[in-house]
């Protein structure tokens, strides 16, 4: 992977970690993980590629600096199945959803879930044309700390 793409991987990754760790979750209090720290769902548009492993071992190594425990799932493409892993997410309370859509309107209808349990949703790597998104790592910003304060 050329350096950088790793910088704008390890900007996107850090970023949406410190926004997720800044805005605490739902309102209605999110479960925690089996240590007892807010858990953040991470569904990815696949596990093969390169760019998705070097994504979620950013992720899980930023996640864990924060403080935070991740449950990553993969969607392989598909659409129907990315929208069923964000509707378990909703139904395990996390704390937040970093989604790496594979279908940018395929997913909209399935962001309405987190919106009305209070979950912010943040995107990686592929925008979301519609629902609402805390922060969108697909096109560059000032600073992470800017995330960070859009994430409030």
């Amino acid at each position: 992977m050329a350096s950088g793409s790793r910088q704008v991987r390890n900007l996107v990754i850090g970023a949406a970690i410190l926004g997720i760790a800044a805005c605490g979750g739902s309102s209605s209090g999110s479960s925690p993980g089996a240590t007892g720290r807010k858990v953040v769902g991470v569904t990815l548009l696949t596990q093969t590629h390169a760019f998705y492993k070097a994504l979620e071992a950013g992720i899980r190594k930023e996640a864990a600096a924060k403080g935070l425990d991740v449950v990553v799932v993969a969607c392989e493409n598909d659409p129907a199945k990315q929208a069923s892993q964000i509707e378990d997410f909703v139904a395990q309370h996390v704390a937040a959803i970093l989604a790496a859509p594979c279908d940018s309107d395929g997913i909209v209808p399935a962001l309405a879930g987190p919106e009305r349990a209070g979950i912010p949703v943040f995107t990686a790597d592929i925008a979301a044309h519609g629902g609402k998104i805390k922060a969108a790592g697909w096109r560059p910003m000032r600073s992470p700390a800017s995330w960070a304060r859009k994430a409030r």
